[in-house]
């Protein structure tokens, strides 16, 4: 682990509007250096989730850090937005409204997966609440940390 405390990203897809109380114990769990990295628009406000997540971390006394998209960038300014994202944190937690990883925030899964960031996906499950449905960790650097 690097000298500085872990660096998160938490992301959540469109229309997600539950919170698994296993995410907020495991964020209260983490030590006050720690940063959390949340998604947000240029001009559009951050998704429900990244509104909620940043509140918990005002809370939690943790930082926040905002990854917006270069304004200069164009269409494909979100994506490089993903991969810049992903490429900065020790770990990305994505939660999907159902247990399909689709859309945006897939993206960002996919590009975690692509330059070997720890990533873990959940998905809301009408009948089992969150479950995870998919996760990359390589060394296995999290596995035991993470929500289950």
């Amino acid at each position: 682990m690097p000298d500085r405390g872990p660096r998160l990203a938490l992301c959540g897809s469109t229309g997600l509007t539950q919170y698994p109380e296993s995410l907020i114990d495991f964020v209260k769990s983490l030590p006050a250096t720690t940063t959390l990295v949340l998604r947000s628009g240029n001009v559009s406000e951050p998704g429900l989730f990244e509104q909620v997540m940043a509140k918990l971390a005002v809370v939690l006394w943790l930082d926040v850090e905002w990854a917006r998209p270069d304004p200069e960038g164009g269409k494909g300014a979100t994506f490089v937005r993903d991969l810049e994202m992903v490429r900065g944190v020790d770990l990305v937690l994505a939660y999907f409204s159902t247990t399909t990883i689709i859309g945006g925030t897939a993206h960002v899964v996919e590009k975690a997966i692509d330059v070997e960031t720890p990533v873990y996906a959940y998905g809301l499950d009408p009948d089992k609440g969150f479950v995870r449905v998919g996760e990359h960790d390589p060394h296995d650097a999290w596995g035991r940390a993470v929500p289950a």
